[in-house]
């Protein structure tokens, strides 16, 4: 079975003009679709919108696969503000 995803199911979709326009952009009409490309265009789509595409199966295993990325994003977010946190105390505390 191929794979394809195409303009109209995004606009019927009612996707934002952003990603139909991009979409297009990338690839026209249509795409079919293979790991290999999506990994392509990782940075440039909305991948938490395309999950309504999915049936029911695909959408669990989808959240299955991404369960690790989603549990490293948010240390790397909760690091990332800590650090932030403790360096704005430290200029607050050096200005007061």
């Amino acid at each position: 079975m191929t794979a394809i995803i195409t303009l109209k199911q995004l606009t019927d979709a009612r996707a934002c003009s952003e990603q139909v326009e991009r979409f297009e952009a990338t690839f026209g009409d249509s795409v079919n679709v293979t790991v290999a490309k999506a990994r392509k265009v990782a940075g440039k789509f909305d991948w938490s919108f395309a999950v309504r595409f999915l049936d029911d199966e695909g959408s669990a295993a989808y959240k299955a696969a991404r369960a690790p990325a989603d549990a490293a994003y948010e240390a790397a977010m909760a690091a990332a503000w800590a650090s932030a946190y403790i360096a704005t105390c430290k200029r607050a505390k050096v200005a007061a």
